[in-house]
């Protein structure tokens, strides 16, 4: 297992009680900053395959809703409108 963490990187985890810590800490995050990258399909079922907390699904997919990708999309294009207008227009 792999946990992800914004600031400190990859931590690899290996032993049973730790994916289990690990689990319960991505489970009660509320801000949605603990995720578990890998493809082990009992920590997927574990989290309950949920997108929130695992980048892979139970068919081996990554998981990549419509709000995250138009998300994304969406920042950019305000970013590059406000840099046009006020490009333009100063």
């Amino acid at each position: 297992m792999y946990l992800s963490l914004s600031f400190l990187g990859i931590i690899p985890i290996s032993f049973e009680e730790e994916i289990e810590s690990a689990c319960c800490a991505i489970e009660v995050c509320c801000v949605d900053a603990l995720r578990y990258g890998g493809t082990d399909k009992n920590i997927i079922e574990r989290l309950g395959n949920d997108p929130a907390h695992c980048d892979y699904n139970l068919d081996g997919k990554l998981n990549m809703g419509l709000e995250q990708f138009w998300g994304n999309k969406t920042y950019k294009l305000v970013q590059a409108l406000k840099y046009w207008i006020v490009n333009k227009y100063t």
